[in-house]
């Protein structure tokens, strides 16, 4: 399922850290569920300064993520590596050196590089469904024994500076993160269980990730195999060309290429959206997700709502 042609990048910057003095060790899976639905399994374990995992996003798809984690002698991150492997003719790798007060991110993907500076004074890397940054910053600030505190979240793989979340400890295992997100730690710190919104993540004692994963893949072929899609006219499919405001900061499109209908995310490549109904379509390349597009009384498109996993999120249409 993976092509390791770029772990080799992630051993030597763990490589570095064997001369260094040991912190603390830990061998800590998670399994984070929306609704019913499995969506992410994380396991991974730290030696000295040294943190070595896979997370694997089973959401659209299955995206294998294997990565390390190199930290400072007072705890904070050195150096991050993380590969993708999806099944299709992709790589993404994902390089990111932290200074004292910026962090330089180089990214691969597939044939191209780029490398940006950005702001990220003692942050901690996170992932789309990863818990492993939020895991070692919530830790680090029930250590400090405080009622509130402030931490700092990278997300690596995206573009721009870091964010401060605040952080209030309520009793002696209750964390709010932010306005939303609650969590439980034990009297060490350790993450025990997360809620974000309709997501939670429980701490398990442990897991079998290639024979989960092996399951995910075969649900997925199941899935796609019982996809049925339905011919539209290419006039039939005009009516939804337009652009949808998922949040303030993210706007989707979706354009018509001859006769097919491309659906574009963000800075993610266009993928092809086939129909399922006159008004509702799936992606040709991502697996349960689903697009529902509203009408009005004559008929005009006034939104689309994305599917996943249960949970719905309304655009509505900008033009």
């Amino acid at each position: 399922m993976r092509r390791r042609h770029w772990i080799s990048i992630g051993a030597l910057f763990a490589t570095r850290l064997v001369a260094q003095s040991p912190v603390t060790s830990d061998t800590a899976s998670f399994v984070t569920m929306q609704g019913k639905d499995t969506v992410a399994i994380e396991q991974y374990v730290r030696s000295g300064n040294t943190i070595t995992g896979e997370w694997v996003q089973h959401q659209g798809g299955v995206f294998w993520h294997d990565y390390a984690l190199v930290l400072r002698n007072d705890g904070w991150p050195e150096h991050y590596v993380m590969t993708l492997y999806t099944k299709r003719p992709h790589t993404f790798l994902l390089s990111v050196t932290y200074g004292p007060d910026s962090a330089t991110r180089i990214v691969v993907r597939d044939s191209s590089a780029v490398t940006e500076r950005v702001a990220a004074q003692k942050a901690y890397p996170v992932g789309a469904r990863s818990i492993l940054g939020i895991a070692l910053a919530l830790a680090r600030a029930r250590r400090a024994h405080t009622d509130s505190a402030t931490i700092i979240l990278d997300r690596a793989e995206a573009r721009g500076p870091s964010k401060p979340l605040p952080v209030t400890f309520i009793g002696a295992d209750s964390a709010r993160i932010g306005g939303s997100t609650w969590a439980r730690v034990d009297p060490s710190g350790r993450l025990l269980w997360l809620r974000d919104g309709a997501r939670e993540t429980r701490r398990v004692s442990s897991l079998a990730v290639a024979q989960l994963a092996a399951g995910f893949s075969a649900a997925d072929s199941a899935a796609k195999a019982a996809r049925v899609a339905i011919a539209l006219p290419p006039a039939a499919l005009q009516r939804f060309v337009g652009e949808y405001a998922l949040n303030p900061n993210m706007v989707v499109a979706v354009t018509l290429d001859d006769d097919k209908l491309m659906l574009h995310i963000g800075t993610q490549p266009p993928t092809r959206l086939l129909a399922a109904s006159p008004t509702t379509f799936f992606m040709e390349s991502v697996l349960g997700l689903t697009l529902e597009f509203e009408t009005d009384a004559a008929g005009q498109v006034t939104a689309l709502t994305l599917v996943q996993s249960g949970a719905r999120q309304r655009a509505p249409r900008m033009k």
